[in-house]
């Protein structure tokens, strides 16, 4: 998502983003969406399924290690879900493409 201004008491003040690489970079494999009033709360966790042994030794159940929380307003987070739903037809889109150039030139060999 990128604003490209602000405009607080009718100033206008261009927004644009830090240094995107300090920031850190946690890996995520679960996602716990809730809300409440008007925020939505994104829960990021990791699950880890490495087992050594047979299966006596599978536990019971796997518990997902929570990584970040990430407090969104309602405003926010319908913007987000539009950004990601378009980022990620992008990359679809992309994939899809560069698969049946592959299979053209496979075809024409």
């Amino acid at each position: 998502m990128d604003n490209n201004e602000h405009k607080p008491d009718g100033v206008v003040l261009p927004v644009k983003w830090g240094d995107v690489t300090k920031a850190p970079t946690v890996y995520a494999n679960q996602l716990l969406i809730s809300h409440m009033g008007s925020e939505f709360y994104l829960v990021f966790g990791e699950i880890s399924a490495i087992f050594h042994g047979g299966k006596e030794q599978l536990p019971e159940s796997l518990e997902i290690q929570p990584r970040v929380k990430i407090a969104i307003t309602r405003e926010n987070m319908i913007a987000f879900a539009k950004v990601i739903q378009q980022n990620t037809q992008d990359f679809l889109d992309r994939v899809v493409q560069k698969q049946d150039d592959a299979v053209d030139v496979e075809e024409k060999s």
